[in-house]
Formats: C-alpha cells, sequence, structure tokens
C-alpha cells in the first residue's frame, strides 16, 4: 500500500539521517521517487538535514529544495526549518532568509532556527530584532528555545542587551534550562561579569558537563585560575569525566599558576585518557609547560605529537621565544612552511615576538607572507621596537603605518610609559586625542595613567580620570586598577581609596593595587585589613599580592605577621614562593635589625647560592652599622662570584661608619685594584667608583 511505503521510507530516510548516513539518506530519497511516490513533509525535512552531512557542496540541498518547492512543500514549517538550518550550515545566509520569510512566519523551531542562523553568521543585531518582532506575533514561551541563540547574540553585543536578555530568560522560567543557562555563563565570561556567571549556573537544576565547561572558560579567559581548578576537583567529585575542554581550560590554568606540580597530575591523567593524542589537549599541554618555563618538556610533547596544527607550532614559536630560544623558533616557523602548513596572522605574532632584536628581518617575512599589512604583525613589530629601546624606530615605524588602530596608539604609549618616558608617553596620548580616530580603551588609558603617576602629575590623572568617566569605563578591572595606582603615586590614597570601593571586587587586580598603594604608603596594618576582607568577596589573592604585603610588613615592621603571611602562601593558598617573596622577607628581618635570623632564612632556603639575597642582607648590615656581618656576607658574595661594585661600597661604608678607617681603605683599594668589577659592575678593571664620571679624554 502506496501510503505504508511511503511511511516506511519517511523512517527509514529519518533513521539514517540521524544516524549521520546522509548517503544513504538520500539515495533512499531518490529511490523513493524512482518509485514515483508523493514525499510528504517529513521526507523533505529528513532529506534536506542529510545535505549538509554529506559534504557534496551545496547541490543536494537545492536540488532538494526546488523538488520540495514542484511538491507544494514550499511554505511548509518543518521544510523550511531545515532548510534554513542547512543553508546557514553551508554560510549561505540570504538563501536562508528567504526561505524563511517565503511563509507564514508563526512556528517557533522556525524563529529558533533563523536566530541561531543570524547567530552563526555574525549578525548579532538581526538576531536580537527577529525576536523582538516575532514577540508580538507568538507568546514568549513556545519561542523560548531561540533564547539559547538569542544569548549567544548578546555576548557579542552590549552588556546591557544581555542583562535586559537574562531578565527575559528568568520572565519566560527557562533560566533554569541547562541549555538556557550555560549560554548564559557563555556570555557573561565574555563580560568578565564572573558574579553573573555564577548567579546563572547556580540558577540551573540540572547542570553537566557543558555546564561546568562554559564556566571554566569564562574563569580561564578572565584570569581566575584558582577558580577553574576548584571547579575541576568539583565536577570530578560529583562524577563528571573531563573531556578535551575541560582539560584544555585546567592546563591554561596550571600555566597562568606556574603551577607546574598541578600541571604534571593532569598530563598523567591525560596519557592514560583517550585525550592523550588530541590536538587541543596536547597544545595546551604545551601552553602549560612553556608558562612554567619547562620548555623541553613541551617540546617533547611537541615531537610526540602525531597530529600537528597551525595552532601547535604558533604555541611553540611563541613559547620558544619568550624563552629566549630565537633560533630555535625561526626553525619552527622553517619546518612548518616545509610541511605545507599555511601561516596565519597569529604565526607571524609569535614570530616577531621571538625575534628579539631583529623584528624588521621577521617583518620582511611577514610581508612574504602576504600579512605586512595585518594589523596584529605591525603591532607587535612595533611593541618589539619600543620594547628594545629602540624608540626613534618605532616612532618612524609608527608614522609609516597606513592605517592606525587603536592598538597601535596603545603599544606606543605603553612602551613609553615602560621606558620611564612619561612626558613623551602623554603627549603621544594627546596626539591621538586631538587626531580623533579612535577613541582610548582601557589599555590605552592606564598607560597613560601611569605615565601621570610617574610623573606625579595629579592634574593631568584628575583629568584623564574624567575621561574615564565620560567613556564609561568606571567599572573596567584594568583601568580602575590604573586610577588607584596614579592616585596612590601622587599621594592622593583617599582618592584612590574612593576608586576601589566604587570599582568591581570580583577581581584580584584592584585589590592587589590598592594594597600595594597602602603599603608604599606605610600602612601596613590598613593592607593587612583590606587583605583579610579579600575573602568575603571570593577572591583568592596571588603572588603579587603577596609581594605587596610583605612590602607593607617590612616598612612598617610587622615581622611576625610577615612571616605568618609568607608560610601562609604555601599552606594556605598553594601558592609557591618566588625569589621576590624570599628577598622580601630578608628585607622585612634586615630592616628590623634581625640580621643572623635573616642570615638563617637565606641558609634554610636553601638560597646560599644566589647572590641577590645577601645583598639584601648585605643593605640590611650597612643601615645597622654591623660589621662582622657585612664582612661574612661579603664572603657569601665572593664565594659565590657575586662581585658587585655597590656590595663593596656598602662594606666600605659601613666600616667607616665605626671608625675603622684601614679596613674601609682596604676595600675601597680592591675596587680600585678591580677586584669589584664582576656581575653588575661591567667586569674585568672596569669597575666605576662611585661619585667619579665615565668621561674619556681623547687620546686618553
Amino acid at each position: 500500500m502506496p501510503d505504508r511505503d511511503l511511511v516506511s521510507f519517511s523512517a527509514l530516510i529519518s533513521a539514517q539521517t540521524r544516524s549521520r548516513n546522509p548517503r544513504a539518506a538520500l539515495s533512499l530519497f531518490a529511490r523513493l521517487r524512482r518509485e514515483h511516490l508523493c514525499p510528504n513533509h517529513f521526507v523533505f525535512s529528513a532529506s534536506v538535514r542529510a545535505c549538509p552531512d554529506l559534504r557534496a557542496g551545496l547541490d543536494p540541498a537545492r536540488q532538494t529544495h526546488a523538488a520540495a518547492i514542484v511538491a507544494g512543500f514550499e511554505e511548509d514549517p518543518f521544510v523550511r526549518t531545515s532548510l534554513v538550518d542547512a543553508y546557514a550550515t553551508f554560510g549561505e545566509l540570504g538563501s536562508a532568509v528567504s526561505v524563511f520569510f517565503r511563509g507564514p512566519i508563526d512556528d517557533p523551531v522556525l524563529v529558533s532556527s533563523m536566530v541561531s542562523a543570524f547567530v552563526g553568521s555574525g549578525c548579532f543585531g538581526e538576531a536580537i530584532e527577529l525576536f523582538v518582532e516575532t514577540l508580538r506575533n507568538l507568546d514568549v514561551g513556545p519561542i523560548g528555545g531561540a533564547l539559547v541563540g538569542l544569548v549567544k547574540a548578546c555576548a557579542g553585543l552590549d552588556r546591557e542587551i544581555g542583562l535586559q536578555m537574562h531578565g527575559v530568560c528568568v520572565k519566560v522560567g527557562v533560566d533554569s534550562d541547562r541549555f538556557v543557562g550555560t549560554s548564559l555563563v557563555d556570555m557573561y565570561g565574555e563580560f568578565g561579569d564572573m558574579d553573573g556567571m555564577r548567579t546563572a549556573f547556580e540558577a540551573m537544576h540540572l547542570v553537566d558537563l557543558a555546564s561546568y565547561n562554559a564556566l571554566m572558560v569564562g574563569f580561564t579567559y578572565n584570569g581566575f585560575d584558582h577558580a577553574v581548578l576548584r571547579l575541576l576537583g568539583e565536577l570530578r567529585s560529583r562524577g563528571f569525566r573531563p573531556n578535551e575542554c575541560t582539560l584544555s581550560s585546567a592546563l591554561k590554568a596550571c600555566g597562568g599558576l606556574a603551577c607546574l606540580k598541578s600541571g604534571k597530575t593532569l598530563h598523567g591523567f591525560v596519557l592514560k585518557s583517550e585525550y592523550f593524542k588530541d590536538l587541543v589537549v596536547n597544545t595546551a599541554l604545551i601552553d602549560m609547560y612553556m608558562k612554567c618555563e619547562r620548555v623541553a618538556e613541551g617540546c617533547v610533547v611537541f615531537d610526540r605529537m602525531e597530529e600537528k596544527s597551525v595552532v601547535s607550532y604558533n604555541s611553540m614559536i611563541f613559547g620558544l621565544g619568550q624563552h629566549g630560544h630565537h633560533e630555535e623558533a625561526v626553525e619552527l616557523f622553517v619546518e612548518m612552511n616545509r610541511r605545507g602548513l599555511q601561516a596565519d596572522p597569529t604565526t607571524l605574532v609569535a614570530l616577531v615576538s621571538s625575534c628579539s632584536a631583529h623584528e624588521e628581518a621577521a617583518f620582511a617575512h611577514a610581508v612574504k607572507h602576504g600579512f605586512g599589512s595585518d594589523f596584529a604583525v605591525q603591532n607587535v613589530v612595533l611593541d618589539g621596537l619600543i620594547k628594545r629601546g629602540s624608540v626613534d624606530e618605532a616612532r618612524a615605524f609608527f608614522e609609516a603605518m597606513r592605517d592606525r588602530t587603536v592598538v597601535s596608539w596603545t603599544t606606543l604609549v605603553s612602551g613609553l610609559s615602560h621606558l620611564g618616558m612619561y612626558a613623551h608617553a602623554l603627549e603621544v596620548f594627546k596626539d591621538m586625542a586631538r587626531e580623533g580616530a579612535h577613541r582610548p580603551n582601557s589599555f590605552t588609558y592606564s598607560s597613560a595613567l601611569k605615565a601621570c603617576g610617574g610623573l606625579a602629575s595629579l592634574e593631568q590623572g584628575r583629568s584623564i580620570h574624567g575621561c574615564v568617566i565620560k567613556h564609561g569605563l568606571t567599572n573596567d578591572v584594568v583601568t580602575e586598577s590604573a586610577l588607584i595606582d596614579m592616585y596612590s603615586k601622587c599621594g592622593a590614597l583617599k582618592e584612590g581609596s574612593r576608586v576601589f570601593e566604587e570599582s568591581p571586587k570580583s577581581n584580584v587586580v584592584p585589590w592587589n593595587t590598592m594594597i600595594s598603594g597602602l603599603a608604599q604608603h606605610g600602612l601596613g596594618q590598613d593592607a593587612l585589613e583590606l587583605y583579610r576582607t579579600m575573602g568575603a568577596f571570593g577572591v583568592e589573592p596571588n603572588r603579587v599580592t603577596f609581594v605587596s604585603l610583605l612590602v607593607g610588613c617590612s616598612r612598617c615592621g610587622l615581622v611576625e605577621e610577615g612571616v605568618r603571611l609568607f608560610d601562609s602562601m604555601r599552606e594556605k593558598h598553594g601558592l609557591m614562593p618566588v625569589m621576590e617573596h624570599y628577598v622580601c622577607v630578608v628585607d622585612m628581618l634586615g630592616r628590623a635589625g634581625l640580621l643572623k635570623r635573616a642570615r638563617g632564612f637565606i641558609e634554610d632556603a636553601g638560597l646560599g647560592g644566589d647572590g641577590s639575597v645577601w645583598t639584601v642582607l648585605l643593605a640590611a648590615c650597612g643601615m645597622h652599622g654591623d660589621v662582622e656581618m657585612a664582612g661574612e656576607v661579603m664572603g657569601r658574595l665572593e664565594a659565590v662570584g657575586w662581585e658587585d661594585g655597590p656590595a663593596f661600597v656598602v662594606v666600605s661604608n659601613v666600616c667607616a661608619g665605626v671608625g675603622r678607617w684601614d679596613e674601609a681603605e682596604g676595600v675601597r683599594s680592591r675596587m680600585r685594584g678591580g677586584g669589584g668589577g664582576g656581575r653588575g659592575a661591567g667586569g674585568g678593571g672596569g669597575f666605576k667608583q662611585l661619585g667619579l664620571s665615565w668621561v674619556q679624554t681623547v687620546g686618553g
């Protein structure tokens, strides 16, 4: 019976489409037509859905579409929905729009498909406009499925629109749906709104691995690496098994924290899982090892990869360059070309970054590969020139750029500020404002504010603060932190505190900046009190936090509190101290006159072979006039080959300060004899005596 045959064909075609067997599905569709059966809307819909999986181009979809028109199903919502999805997959947005408006717009699934098509093509405004227009004809409830795509659209637009869309989700009652909720988590992550992310996540009745992954990606993207690793533990305790996205986020967090131990643990998990050959995971492993300064281990991962992509090469080239392996980075670039992998702008950015002091040569490679006019490549060349101090060359390169972006201006302002050329940086900032082609972003403002702080120019800083308010950047973490720092350096700590009080509290950077400002002004107790309130806002301290706290304790004589803080880094927060923290503790003990305790701390920490900590202790000996300890420390410095000129000056001054003139003169004689010409003094007999100028007479 024909009807029964049609039902059988329909079921078979649908099953083959669902099973991703497009060739079989379309073969059945052709057979049905050869047997002179008239396809119904279910058959056409299933056949159209099979076309994108066939990977045979657009023709099969267009042929099936034509057959549907001939059969009279052009306006059927099922067929139109499948056609919209198929055309969107092929990137044929115009065809999708044409199909969508071919009949009545009264089907929620059809609307959802068209919204998703707009979002997938980056037409976020059109997606929201369609949704708003549809609300006039349909109840909100039935088109709730469109909200997943709409929330994604909002992530590419404005935060206020995103908040309104979240309100619609709550009103409709779909904010608890895991698909809508996961999209909301993604959106808030794009906005850098950690509180919004948590709220959206906690509103979901049921969460899955995708929900956790969205939360982890958001935290990783915004630098909340501790939170990422906590979530990894939480999802595993709830029985979820990490996938490639989970592992990639966790490895990025390990790299961000320079937490090698956790990174190696994850590497062990990867080796025992089905992801040990996964391209994304292995690239994340390379990135983690590079950031943990384990270049050799990163190279081992790369060498063992069976499949390598442009992204893998980019990670290696950038990592090698960052650690001074410039020749190896260039060799990898050559190898990549030999393998036939097409370099992208990111590759050239990595290459230029790797070619320290050879930016011009690397830029020639970029031009050769057709990326000479790429903004990212040009900006990284500009950045490299100014970082090496070639200011004139950088200015010339900048002037020669045909199309400058806000990043170009920011790179120049930032580079000049970094070099301490604060007045020049502010001049460039003013030139940018006068040109008026580009509005400064948060990084531009932060660089200009750094220059104001460097000049202690409070009035200029206040003027820039006014521009920040005018341009609506008062809730931006980077800008707010720069404002706090500027006011602190200009001595206007109350104004800095006011900015901090009004800033978002979910990011550690403003906390660190405010703690540093208090510490620099000798307000150690206030800095400690602020540190104690961080936990109430769910903010974890990082290594920078503890440097500022230890500086504050050192300046205020809070020795025992400082020692407890140092111990808590590892014990409470899982942070391994680096040399900067050890130096801070030695300085703190030394300032307090606890010289023997400082020496014991150095020895117990196994730092006896590092001259930098001994020079800090030597300075403390000079402060307290302890000749015996100064002589002992000088001996330690000589033992490790650290014959630093200023160190001899300290010892000489200590001896002179207590009337031991013969010993002072003996040290000075050694300096004049070239004994102080080691590291930090220029080498050999070229030691420059304090108070004398480097003046070489003609012929002398």
